[in-house]
Order: structure tokens, then sequence, then C-alpha cells
């Protein structure tokens, strides 16, 4: 049985349509890469799984409840989300914005094992020794990181990442997949976003690839994203080849040879 089962969603701001009845399922302990051009309804997907968006007509149900039934704190303990941007107004140290992905079961404060989850997650995304640097004077990548740590700490079975990748550089975006496959393995399940193909093929179990609304395929990610599916989203820029046995998305023109 999937873990969320998305039936026939649709959602338009206005007109046209942003999703126009979209249905799949994820399982449980699985990575999955959300992939599509911009204003595919990626964003706008993540923010009807969560409920912040209510659907025009389908629904979206986790192990069989409608989460549009479900309230802030339940939901809150059945998915973690990381947005594309976030700033919060106030000069919180990364300790306490870590630790407020947990807030939902302080009661009157944090405990002993919130400290330690929040620890926990810092230090495997190694920044422990931020923990008590404002927020508000972080980089953009260190903001990220942070962001990232207090949704890992949230310990939720769900977790939704839109564009996780974003700020990081190089090895911690390759850390941070390389994190997202540990999580899965250990039983987590992962819908994340990316504009980078090669993520998607490097890490991720299987992708969801949307174009203007549409699910255009979902499956293994080296059967998903096919050469045939890079010409449907972008003509005719990319190529999918391989370095060794790795899979690589390159332009289709210029100085490059595999």
């Amino acid at each position: 049985m999937d873990i969320l089962s998305i039936d026939n969603l649709k959602f338009s701001y206005g007109k046209p349509g942003v999703l126009g009845g979209i249905s799949f399922g994820l399982e449980a302990g699985k990575l999955y890469g959300l992939f599509g051009p911009n204003g595919a309804g990626k964003t706008t997907l993540f923010r009807l799984c969560l409920g912040i968006l209510k659907p025009h007509s389908g629904n979206v149900f986790y192990k069989g409840t409608d989460v549009t039934r479900l309230n802030a704190p339940a939901l809150a303990r059945i998915f973690s989300w990381l947005p594309q941007d976030h700033k919060p107004p106030f000069p919180f140290t990364v300790r306490e914005l870590v630790l407020m992905g947990m807030a939902g079961s302080f009661g009157y404060g944090p405990k002993v094992e919130h400290e330690l989850k929040a620890l926990a997650a810092m230090e495997r995304l190694g920044i422990s020794g931020l923990a008590e640097r404002p927020y508000t004077k972080l980089s953009g990548g260190q903001r990220q990181l942070a962001l990232i740590a207090r949704a890992m700490a949230q310990d939720t079975p769900l977790l939704f990442f839109d564009e996780p990748g974003a700020a990081l550089d190089y090895k911690n975006q390759v850390q941070l997949w390389q994190i997202l496959k540990e999580l899965s393995r250990e039983g987590k399940t992962i819908l994340a976003c990316a504009h980078d193909p090669n993520q998607l093929l490097w890490y991720c179990d299987e992708a969801i690839i949307l174009k203007e609304g549409k699910l255009e395929a979902k499956g293994p990610v080296n059967k998903a994203l096919s050469q045939e599916m890079l010409d449907k989203l972008y003509g005719k820029s990319f190529r999918l080849g391989h370095a060794g046995a790795c899979p690589v998305v390159c332009p289709a023109s210029g100085p490059v040879s595999l």
C-alpha cells in the first residue's frame, strides 16, 4: 500500500489550471525526484499535499486518510517541509530554528530528547558548529542547511524538499543528496524537487515528471528520465550520455565529449 496517494488532483489560481488531474502514489522508504520545467506545478503540488492549498477536485490520502481532514498538529507529525524560500524576521539561533521543527511535541518547552534530535540533525549535516549563531547572520548556503536540519529533526515519515540544493555549493549538494538517499534507506519517504536532472539520475529511486500541470512520467528514474523525455521537456537542448557507468545529462551543443 502506498504511504501517500494522489488521486486526480486538480487546482487552478485562475485560468488555465495549474494542475490538471494528477494521480500517483509514493511507497515508503523511497527517494522520489520531482522534475519539470518552471511553471510545471511542482511547488503547487507540494502545497496541496501539505494541506496549505485546497484542491479544486481530487484528493491526497495519507495511509487512506484525506489530508484535508487532518489538523495542523496531525500534519506536522506526518510531513516535514523545506520550502524554496524562508526568511524568519527574528535572529533565532540555528539550534532554536532546528528545534522549531519539533515545536508541536514540546508541551511547555523542548525536552532533552528534542535537543538530542536537533543536535543529531545538525551533526549529520556538518553544521553543529553553527548551533549558537544567529540564523539571520548566516550565508545563504548555511541557512539552507539549517532549514534542512530542522526538517530532519522533525522526524516525520514523509519529507518534502523544494529545491533542497538551492544556495549550496557543489560539495554540499552532493553531501545532501547522499544523506537523502541514506534517510530513504532508513525508511523515510522523500519527495525532492530538483532542476538538475543529474541529481535525479544519480540518487533517486524514481522520477515524477510534470509539464504544464500534467504528469508526463512516473517510474524508475533511468526509464522515466529518458532522451525522449528530455526532448519533450526542453526540445533538443540536452543529450543523455554516460561517463563510465554513470549517466549524465549535458548540453546537446558545446565542447562536451563522453
